[in-house]
């Protein structure tokens, strides 16, 4: 029996995880990550190294929409999933405003 490898998802700054409600049945290795309140002060890139600490699992894929893709590709960084994919997110700050990217990086 071989093991799945696990699909970590990040939704948008709502915070709210419906959106993978149609995706998760057809994908048994996919997990919502749920947000945390952060720290009073906190940088993203603080926020980002407490939530890869959850993602314990690896090898694994990442997917992030909207503001979830942003952290996705952060925490792709420390984690180094197989691949990052962008869902209507930007690949980073040099993107045009109101330009939806969609996505999959490669990362190992």
């Amino acid at each position: 029996m071989t093991a799945t490898v696990p699909i970590y998802l990040l939704p948008g700054m709502t915070r709210d995880d419906r959106i993978f409600d149609r995706l998760v049945p057809l994908l048994p290795n996919a997990s919502v990550v749920n947000w945390f309140d952060p720290h009073m002060d906190e940088s993203l890139a603080s926020y980002v190294r407490r939530l890869a600490a959850t993602l314990t699992s690896t090898p694994c894929f990442v997917a992030g929409v909207s503001f979830g893709g942003i952290v996705a590709l952060e925490v792709s960084r420390i984690v180094r999933p197989r691949a990052c994919f962008l869902i209507s997110s930007i690949r980073n700050g040099c993107d045009p405003p109101g330009v939806a990217f969609y996505a999959a990086f490669l990362v190992s």
